[in-house]
């Protein structure tokens, strides 16, 4: 068994059977069209660099990121978590000050 990056766990039988099932399916230049726009990110075409600072020297930037994401990977937590404290201008973990501003 596999782990499918929907969370789903599938057999290989069962991974055989979905991919025999989808075998010649014809898309329409619609559909093929939002399944690209929805592969290069269209819906959000500009991520938002994210600015770190320690709380004991604000003035010196301590570690820049290009995205939420990154900088929530960096620091263990989800993207959710760093977009709240960007947001309400809380310290992160006592410790972190972090800021945002859209990338080029």
């Amino acid at each position: 068994m596999s782990l499918i990056k929907t969370g789903i766990l599938r057999s290989e039988i069962d991974k055989e059977k979905i991919s025999l099932a989808n075998k010649g399916r014809i898309f329409s230049d619609i559909h093929k069209a939002k399944i690209s726009i929805a592969k290069m990110g269209v819906n959000n075409p500009v991520s938002k660099k994210v600015y770190v600072y320690s709380n004991e020297n604000p003035f010196i930037l301590f570690k820049s990121f290009n995205s939420y994401t990154e900088a929530g990977k960096y620091f263990n937590c989800s993207r959710m978590t760093i977009s709240r404290y960007i947001d309400t201008k809380n310290l992160y973990k006592k410790n972190w000050i972090l800021l945002s501003i859209k990338g080029d």
